[in-house]
């Protein structure tokens, strides 16, 4: 068994998992809050370019997928609805866009090949529905896919460096 742990800073702040709930606090140490917790499993959160926003995965939906917390509304919306393959680990890639690792799963084997896809963030918080199934709305951009669709490797780990504009994988 191993332990990992997803931490991010902005500002002051750090907002860091533990066993499946997401904490905040200050920079400069002291008791962590709690910010989302509950049955859901969530996880790898990530600070937007300004600070308002953070992104993390979840599995409230039946399924791992990304979603985001507002700090000035103090509640979350899901970004992508993929009710068979795991979206996670989503970074951003500026305000209005955050790149995700999409797997696949692979014929009956199981092991999963993966992709790197771009999603729009949510800009209507007024619909507490989904808002991003994968038949019509926000489908995604791939960025970088498998070799072929049986491929059982791919991209890992997306990571946009702001400062190049350059994507590393």
């Amino acid at each position: 068994m191993h332990c990992r742990l997803n931490l991010d800073v902005y500002g002051e702040q750090i907002v860091f998992d533990l066993l499946g709930d997401i904490y905040t606090m200050p920079l400069t140490g002291g008791t962590p809050t709690p910010l989302i917790s509950g049955v859901p499993w969530t996880t790898q959160p990530h600070f937007s370019p300004d600070g308002k926003y953070l992104t993390y995965t979840s599995d409230e939906s039946g399924c791992d997928n990304v979603w985001i917390y507002s700090f000035e509304l103090g509640r979350s919306m899901q970004v992508t609805y993929e009710p068979y393959f795991y979206v996670s680990n989503a970074k951003w890639k500026n305000s209005t866009h955050i790149v995700a690792n999409k797997w696949h799963l692979v014929l009956d084997r199981g092991i999963a090949g993966g992709e790197i896809w771009q999603y729009a963030v949510p800009t209507d918080w007024s619909n507490p529905q989904p808002w991003g199934d994968r038949w019509g709305k926000n489908e995604g951009v791939m960025l970088a896919g498998r070799t072929n669709e049986y491929a059982q490797f791919g991209p890992e780990e997306p990571f946009f460096d702001m400062a190049s504009g350059r994507y590393v994988y």
